[in-house]
């Protein structure tokens, strides 16, 4: 709910579920002064803010279709054990969430440089 009133990321969870890469186990906590903005089913903290412009991203929405084929064939020891379907579904999961993922990649991304465009105008 938090990312739907961000500044930064209000405009991406307007509508539709987003789908971004989720390649592993580990987590984090969030700090004190962090606001929680996405949360993940498999890994439940998956990015925060600290004020108005640090953020923190722990999913890979920057991910290309290369890049998560690699890291799949690259870690087949922990892909066996715990998602072992992967690898033959990969090019339909890539198909069906890669564009969404890479525009929401595209949209943060724009708007971060906006942030800092419009704070250096006005200093």
């Amino acid at each position: 709910a938090a990312a739907r009133d961000d500044a930064l990321l209000g405009q991406q969870f307007a509508a539709d579920p987003l789908y971004l890469a989720e390649f592993h186990s580990q987590t984090f906590d969030i700090p004190d002064a962090g606001t929680l903005l996405i949360e993940g089913e498999e890994c439940r903290n998956q990015a925060f803010r600290i004020d108005a412009a640090t953020y923190a991203f722990q999913a890979h929405f920057e991910v290309t279709p290369a890049s998560m084929t690699q890291w799949v064939e690259g870690s087949e020891t922990l892909v066996s054990k715990f998602v072992p379907d992967l690898p033959t579904r990969l090019p339909q999961l890539i198909n069906k969430y890669h564009y969404g993922s890479h525009d929401f990649c595209w949209k943060v991304g724009s708007a971060w440089f906006g942030q800092i465009a419009e704070r250096m105008t006005r200093s």
